[in-house]
């Protein structure tokens, strides 16, 4: 008999444990070590007295408000909730950002606004303030939040974008000890609201003291007006970011900030033009640097209607300029204004993508006449401190302007081997970065590049002009860049408005690396079908390939192939064709001893091998379907794949054509499947796909695709007696079956690993969760060692709520990559479904298996929530049984380690069985 899951039962644990116990202090202290929001979460769910610390470890951490002026109440609801302005004092770093506020009354905007702004004032604590406003909620409308910032004394590390006179106003108020400062200036829409735009250095003078990282873009003026009147120092400044503006008073520059190692100086976008003054961004050779020492210099000149000449011109008139200054890495770009990824995706015949084309292609040959090696030699025989120089010009092909040039230095040099094994511990998107460093280090980096493309990121050509800048990539050394290439794909290439000439001459480029890359061992060509019309030679050089094992193609592109002379291990089919039989063996039969694993991708009306075929692949370890009718002949695969271990099928949808002809496919393929695959262990299809094609294979893995619905009960149980399998993954639509058969769920064979996913959507009205579970729990008399069960919860209400905006580190990009906390949830509102859930004593169920169970050694019970179609967890319980002679003891376990127990388990008894599955 299973206990009554009520408060009064008396689970098997230790005592009972009670959060009051604890003192203040030490809940304060404990909350900020869990490590992602769920956890806290779960841990604020634990008892009342935990509410309060666990709200004030979400608050600790960044906090993010942005989009949506609702997210903007919700938070201000749920800080104003505590009556005793507690929560405020807990916030350290806030970012606001892009607020919308159309369709909100200006009354609301503005008691939001003032609400707010008593918010940050209670705030005292906060250590980094970031706030970029949209036109419509901004300081300049918002008097109470600029006078509630100015009262803050603990900032550290101050954002202002779009930066005005009331902004000017509020800095000269705040008296925080800033360290580092990003101050932007107002775009053109906002200045022209602006009697007066104030100095930097005038905002800033009450940080000349604490200050060492300033950041200042779209500087409106010159930069800056006056250092001598009154006088403004930042001496410990020491990474200075200048986006805008001319510096006039380079000698006064220096001066206000003595100690700085980091310059870096960029033009504005709409002021270096053909009508501008070049000489402005000319520093004069005699102006000397006394007080700066060791200095790393990174200038932008933006090129927008500059010609060819000017920029050279203007180049070197900045590099002689420079000979007085104590430089240590030097490095420019010259910057079109274009994104090189939007240039590239413009029609080649468009005037903006031609007139781009010749601008870069006339600098480059100003660049490649020019001698630079006689200006950057005589510069570094100038400037002794001067090791490396970078000049490097945005273009749709990235390399095709740069010029690098190493300095002579002091410092010791590595050797060739040491840089390139140096290189392999860069990530795929920092080795473009390295790779500007300097000339030797981009050449290190180049194999990597290559090597890893399409491992760490998507691999895809999928345009002509991505072929064209990876041929001229390859060909600029060819024998030796070719070598490295180890990863390929033709995804999706778009060339049906394209010159026909172009296309010939793009593939035919293609053909040419990759006759050279023989060690290309991975190619996908997918979606580009007329690769062989137009480049038929493409075909000799793929089948030639030396080193080739992975290969996805269309049939299309396979069939007209020569027959491959290579022995794949891994192999990836697409059938879109309408052909009644399709010869698989033919494409593949060079790789008829070294197949390990295939997958068939078949949109066709039918899946049959001719009966003519006579290959085989004994040592076929994997085969995957997808999309394949439940009317497929498996007995043939099992002749043509005898080996396989690890079986999937996956459907998009299931065929309800073949309902009713179930059972004359089954009993058609009883006698042609008995006896085959005897080495079959995992398997992934669906109750109806199984039960039609009859496979009687004992495996140690039954993963039922899709949902097990009342209809297909009879046939689930029939399969399951031909599978006999040890472990069974099953999911399970618990509003499809009545509470009472629910007994009619349990498996009938003597499977030893069970992991059920209960999809419930939940009545408000009658939860069945409770009756499930006591039903459950009294028929399983099965002998079991691992239990883990799921219970999602698929909420109908199209009201997706406060919620919503609560989610896990782990799924929430957004949260890890920019620090974002939303904490909106009325954990007070009332939810019948939340309530009855937290309320069930989970404690008796894992009891009462733990009783009845005697193999018994873990139980896992989870109950998340949904709030849309993001799964949402608020509720987890982890145990460990401890037995001694007829007692049994239930202890938690941490939740990380109880899963890594239970699915290593899994996986030991999985390669106990199939030792060659992986």
């Amino acid at each position: 008999m299973v206990p009554s899951p009520t408060k009064d039962a008396t689970p098997c644990t230790s005592p009972s444990f009670h959060g009051q116990q604890l003192n203040w202090d030490v809940l304060i202290n404990v909350a900020p070590f869990l490590s992602t929001k769920a956890d806290i979460f779960s841990f604020m769910l634990t008892c009342r007295a935990f509410r309060l610390p666990s709200k004030a470890a979400l608050l600790s951490r960044p906090v993010t408000l942005s989009d949506v002026l609702g997210r903007f109440i919700g938070f201000c609801a749920f800080i104003t909730r505590d009556p005793e302005a507690r929560l405020a004092s807990y916030i350290r770093e806030i970012t606001i950002f892009d607020y919308d506020v159309h369709g909100y009354p200006v009354e609301e905007v503005e008691r939001i606004s003032r609400l707010f702004g008593d918010i940050i004032r209670q705030a005292h604590n906060i250590e980094v303030l970031q706030m970029t406003y949209s036109s419509d909620f901004d300081l300049r409308e918002n008097p109470y939040l600029s006078s509630a910032i100015s009262s803050l004394k603990r900032i550290k590390r101050l954002v202002i974008h779009d930066a005005g006179k009331r902004v000017a106003d509020m800095l000269a108020a705040l008296t925080s000890p800033v360290e580092f400062a990003d101050i932007s200036y107002a775009d053109s829409e906002i200045r022209e609201y602006e009697i007066t735009e104030p100095d930097p250095s005038i905002l800033l003078k009450n940080f000349t003291a604490t200050l060492t990282n300033l950041t200042v873009l779209s500087i409106p003026n010159e930069f800056p007006h006056d250092f001598h009147n009154p006088p403004i120092r930042f001496p410990n400044v020491h990474t200075l970011n200048i986006e805008g503006g001319i510096i006039s008073d380079v000698s006064g520059f220096v001066e206000a900030f003595p100690n700085v190692s980091h310059l870096i100086v960029h033009t504005p976008e709409d002021d270096l033009t053909e009508d501008s003054d070049l000489d402005d961004w000319i520093i004069e050779p005699e102006v000397e640097v006394k007080s700066w020492s060791k200095l790393d210099l990174d200038v932008g000149l933006y090129l927008n209607g500059c010609s060819p000449a000017q920029v050279v011109e203007a180049l070197v008139g900045f590099v002689e300029g420079l000979r007085s200054m104590p430089l240590v890495h030097l490095s420019i770009h010259l910057e079109h204004g274009l994104d090189p990824s939007y240039v590239r995706g413009l029609d080649p015949s468009s005037k903006k993508r031609a007139r781009f084309e010749v601008e870069m292609q006339t600098l480059g040959d100003c660049l490649e006449s020019l001698d630079l090696r006689e200006h950057t030699r005589s510069l570094a025989e100038s400037i002794p401190t001067l090791e490396d120089i970078i000049i490097h010009c945005e273009h749709a092909d990235a390399e095709r302007a740069l010029y690098t040039s190493s300095c002579p230095a002091d410092g010791p040099k590595l050797p060739w081997d040491v840089l390139t094994y140096m290189c392999r511990w860069f990530s795929f998107r920092t080795l473009p970065l390295v790779m500007l460093t300097c000339w030797s280090l981009y050449e290190a980096s180049v194999p990597q590049l290559l090597i890893r493309h399409g491992q760490d990121t998507d691999c895809i050509l999928g345009t002509l002009e991505s072929m064209q800048s990876f041929y001229s990539f390859i060909m600029r050394q060819p024998e030796r860049r070719s070598s490295f290439v180890r990863r390929l794909a033709l995804m999706d290439v778009e060339s049906y408005c394209a010159d026909e000439d172009e296309v010939l001459e793009t593939y035919d480029g293609i053909a040419q690396v990759l006759g050279l890359a023989t060690n290309l061992w991975d190619l996908a060509i997918l979606g580009a079908d007329d690769v062989m019309k137009y480049c038929p030679r493409l075909g000799s050089v793929i089948s030639s390939l030396p080193k080739l094992r992975h290969f996805l193609v269309s049939y299309a592109v396979a069939e007209s192939l020569p027959t491959l002379t290579v022995p794949l291990e891994d192999a990836d089919l697409h059938f879109s064709c309408e052909t009644d039989e399709f010869d698989i063996t033919h494409i593949l039969k060079c790789s008829a001893d070294s197949l390990v694993r295939l997958r068939l991708d078949v949109q066709v009306s039918d899946l049959d091998i001719p009966d003519s075929a006579t290959i085989q692949f004994p040592n076929l370890r994997e085969l995957r379907i997808v999309t394949a009718p439940a009317g497929a002949r498996m007995d043939k695969l099992m002749r043509v794949f005898p080996g396989v271990v690890s079986f999937s099928w996956t459907d998009d949808e299931e065929a309800e054509e073949f309902d009713g002809n179930l059972e004359t496919l089954r009993d058609g393929n009883l006698q042609r499947t008995r006896g085959a695959w005897l080495s079959l262990r995992n398997l992934y299809a669906s109750v109806n796909n199984c039960y039609a094609t009859a496979i009687q294979s004992r495996v140690h893995l039954w993963d039922v695709a899709g949902d097990l619905v009342r209809r297909d009960l009879r046939r689930f149980h029939i399969v399951l007696a031909d599978l006999k399998p040890r472990a069974l993954v099953i999911s399970i639509g618990v509003e499809a079956f009545p509470t009472s058969g629910s007994v009619d769920l349990l498996p009938s064979s003597p499977v030893r690993y069970l992991d059920v996913n209960l999809k419930i959507e939940p009545n408000p009205n009658k939860l069945p969760v409770q009756n499930i579970l006591d039903a459950f729990v009294a028929n399983l008399v099965l002998h079991k060692s691992v239990i883990k069960r799921r219970i999602p919860f698929k909420e109908r209400s199209s009201d997706r709520s406060e919620c919503s905006n609560i989610d896990d580190d782990t799924n929430d990009t957004n949260a890890r990559e920019q620090g974002e906390t939303v904490v909106i949830e009325d954990l007070q509102a009332v939810d019948p479904v939340r309530d009855q859930l937290t309320a069930m004593d989970m404690e008796v169920y894992a009891a009462a298996l733990a009783k009845n169970i005697t193999t018994l050694k873990y139980v896992f019970i989870r109950v998340t929530y949904s709030a849309g179609s993001r799964y949402k967890r608020i509720l987890g319980r982890y145990w460990r049984i401890a037995r001694s002679g007829v007692s049994v003891e239930l202890k938690a376990v941490n939740k990380d380690k109880a899963t890594k127990l239970a699915d290593a388990q899994l996986r030991m008894r999985s390669r106990e069985c199939c030792p060659n599955s992986g």
